[in-house]
């Protein structure tokens, strides 16, 4: 059942190019059917001369003339010798239970049709019969020369005598036989119907429809499993089980409809709860990464810290893919931190997630090759941050096959997700990521397999439908709303904070009963201690800048 379920998944993944084979089908067979007129069938009946066969090899017998008939070069040579139209075909066949050979002749008209399958069974009939006659004449002939040995010998021995009367017997006997082949006409054709009737046949087009478009699906999805197995992608756990040595944790469907959505949020759930549940230091700091670039690896990063979240775990998604920021004008974040910006604001780097719990800390600005940047000191750095702030960090990493700098980050957390696109990734691009991460002395968790397909959400809301943009527009203010009266409170108690708190605010290493004063977490302002405090030392005891 599995196989067949990964099939039909292929087939409808595809199904653009069912559809399109199906649709020519269809198209040729109304092209088809409106251009063929009414064509009319002629038929003639020969017979098979039988005086010492059964019945049942006579019936064979029938089935190979017509298979004879049937050879198109035999036939052509008929038709020559005939003189009969090219534009007229033919087809002979036998009847159900006798020995009889039925050569019907097909024109789009009704006297050329009737005609051509008379003219066509006496020239069929006129050439057999010849080619059986030349092989009797041949056997009559070698007995008549036996014979004529007898006579001669007779001619010189006396009238009686025992070698006399063996020359006469055998004579004789010479004699009946030939006698007898020549009165025998078994296997011989004879025609026995010259005109049968003309048959006129329209063409059904709801038939040719019908019988053309299963045809052009069934062609269709021998198409789609044929460019599945050339694409080589992995779709299903057992793909993965036995391509790459890893286990499935989930498959995440697509969404779009009300049903699969509620399914694909129930499967992130799902994800949330293995990684709570998993064997995991705490804090504890998890890279979701995969082989090649795909939408997919951000929304599980973001599915696992904001349901986690939601089960009151203080958590922190760290966009770690630089490559896609812009040079400047995007808010503080990861390139920020690696750099070591001597004071970044907390309110710029952590910004509120979806929930209460959930803080985000966006790539930042790009300056040049993000590459130069993720060195295994300043990752650990911006690692030991997360510990502090949150009680599980989701690192949403660059593709390890695309960006060099994923094995460092991937090698520098605790455990590693594997996302695995079954819409673009391809088995080798798969196992050379695995052979990355292992190189890495990665610890994996295990794979994600997921459709990144789904509706818009607020952020995005390009290409959804008018209703769910209106909704999302209207959901959008209300937490415009909802964040200004949270930094008006902000802004009554920042008089009453200090440096102490701000520290410990970002040592917070369990989960607090309640949470975390948003007036000191918007106004908290990462000094260069704070951040020196949080990288390890260099070798010479002194903390990197």
């Amino acid at each position: 059942m599995d196989a067949l379920r990964v099939h039909i998944e292929h087939i409808w993944r595809r199904k653009w190019v069912v559809a399109c084979i199906a649709a020519l089908a269809v198209l040729g067979a109304i092209y088809t059917s409106l251009g063929a007129g009414t064509s009319y069938t002629g038929k003639s009946v020969l017979t098979i001369d039988s005086q010492a066969r059964l019945p049942e090899q006579d019936v064979a017998l029938a089935r190979g003339y017509a298979d004879t008939f049937n050879y198109l070069p035999y036939q052509d040579r008929l038709r020559v010798a005939a003189g009969i139209p090219d534009d007229v075909t033919f087809e002979a066949g036998t009847a159900a239970s006798g020995p009889m050979v039925i050569i019907e002749a097909t024109s789009d008209d009704s006297s050329t049709a009737e005609s051509s399958a008379a003219a066509m069974a006496e020239a069929f009939r006129d050439d057999f019969n010849a080619n059986w006659r030349s092989g009797r004449d041949r056997a009559i002939e070698d007995l008549e020369f036996e014979r004529n040995e007898d006579l001669t010998a007779l001619g010189s021995l006396p009238p009686e005598g025992p070698e006399t009367a063996l020359r006469t017997a055998s004579a004789n006997g010479i004699q009946d036989r030939i006698s007898q082949l020549q009165a025998d006409t078994t296997g011989q054709l004879r025609i026995l119907q010259s005109s049968a009737g003309v048959v006129a046949t329209a063409p059904s087009t709801a038939r040719n429809l019908v019988l053309a478009l299963f045809g052009g699906l069934v062609l269709g999805g021998v198409a789609a499993l044929a460019l599945a197995g050339v694409e080589n992608r992995l779709t299903s756990r057992d793909e993965i089980r036995d391509h790459l040595g890893v286990d499935t944790l989930t498959e995440i469907p697509p969404g779009g409809s009300a049903a699969a959505d509620r399914l694909r949020e129930q499967r992130f759930k799902q994800l949330a709860t293995i990684v709570g549940m998993a064997d995991l230091p705490r804090p504890a700091t998890i890279a979701v990464t995969a082989p090649r670039a795909t939408d997919g690896t951000g929304q599980v990063a973001k599915a696992i810290a904001e349901y986690r979240a939601i089960q009151g775990e203080w958590t922190l998604l760290v966009r770690a893919d630089l490559r896609g920021s812009d040079t400047d004008g995007e808010p503080a974040g990861v390139g920020d931190v690696l750099r070591n910006t001597h004071s970044i604001s907390v309110e710029k780097l952590l910004q509120a997630g979806p929930t209460g719990h959930m803080r985000v800390m966006g790539p930042g600005a790009r300056e040049g090759d993000s590459y130069s940047l993720f060195t295994r000191s300043r990752f650990a750095g911006l690692v030991a941050l997360g510990r502090r702030a949150a009680d599980l960090t989701v690192v949403e990493t660059p593709p390890i096959v695309d960006a060099a700098e994923s094995q460092v980050v991937c090698a520098g957390v605790d455990r590693t997700m594997l996302v695995i696109d079954k819409t673009t990734a391809h088995t080798a691009d798969a196992k050379e990521a695995c052979r990355l991460l292992t190189q890495a002395g990665v610890t994996l968790l295990g794979a994600v397999i997921i459709d990144p397909h789904t509706n818009a959400d607020v952020s995005d809301t390009s290409g959804s439908s008018p209703h769910g943009t209106v909704k999302a527009f209207f959901k959008h203010k209300i937490s415009g709303i909802r964040l200004t009266l949270g930094k008006s409170r902000t802004e009554s108690s920042s008089d009453h904070t200090n440096p102490m708190e701000e520290k410990q605010i970002l040592r917070r290493t369990a989960v607090p009963t309640e949470p975390a004063p948003v007036g000191v977490a918007d106004e908290l302002h990462l000094s260069s201690a704070v951040l020196s405090d949080a990288l390890p030392p260099s070798s010479n005891g002194d903390h990197r800048p």
